[in-house]
């Protein structure tokens, strides 16, 4: 039997082979189409990687969690790659509402062109928000002008402990490097002693007047 046959682009190898007994399996019913109430029973008898990967992490997305598989994959066949249901810069859109990540000005690339898996696994992570890496390693992976300076000596704490969404907002924000808020208050929200220190000053120097710490600080290494 050969079902759907040169109808999509990319197509499920049971389909392929006719092979419909591998996810309807009659002694399943009267559960919906024959599968199992869970989703992802029917799906990890053939794919154990990914099964192995959720039960080794520790983040894992609702949808699977919830054995909700064919909420992003057409389990036959899409025209997209990984049979997915809409075009990857669509598909998280349709659970999670992007506006907070869109309202600031300027956004990141990444997010600007929906392809939130550069970042975020879909599926599961070891990492919070599913993240595909730790730290500034994710941010790296793109912004390698920085590699070379995270060898240097001195490396601003905050990007060895959190990574770099400890200034700057990963999605979105107001300039064109997104900080979290103004650059004239950022350094301030850690180095409180030193705001307390300069209040006690009546003459201050005009850059640290104006909350330009990073006209002799470099904020990432040194």
């Amino acid at each position: 039997m050969q079902f759907m046959k040169g109808e999509k682009a990319f197509q499920h190898a049971p389909v392929i082979s006719g092979e419909c007994s591998a996810c309807h399996a009659a002694n399943a019913y009267p559960n919906k189409f024959g599968l199992d109430s869970n989703q992802s029973a029917n799906c990890f008898r053939c794919h154990e990687s990914t099964r192995h990967k959720i039960q080794t992490s520790m983040f894992i997305h609702g949808p699977i969690k919830n054995g909700e598989c064919t909420s992003c994959h057409n389990p036959h066949g899409s025209d997209r790659p990984l049979f997915l249901k809409e075009a990857y810069s669509q598909l998280c859109t349709l659970c999670h509402n992007p506006k907070a990540l869109y309202s600031g000005k300027s956004i990141h690339k990444p997010v600007a062109d929906g392809n939130c898996g550069l970042c975020h696994d879909p599926h599961a992570s070891k990492y919070r928000y599913r993240l595909t890496d730790n730290g500034a390693n994710i941010c790296l992976s793109c912004h390698d002008d920085m590699v070379s300076g995270m060898s240097k000596e001195y490396v601003h704490a905050p990007l060895i402990k959190t990574g770099c969404t400890s200034c700057h907002d990963p999605h979105s924000g107001e300039d064109r490097v997104r900080l979290r808020i103004s650059k004239e208050q950022l350094c301030f929200t850690c180095h409180e002693e030193k705001k307390n220190e300069l209040s006690h000053y009546t003459h201050k120097h005009t850059p640290v007047l104006e909350g330009k710490c990073t006209a002799c600080h470099s904020p990432h290494y040194s």
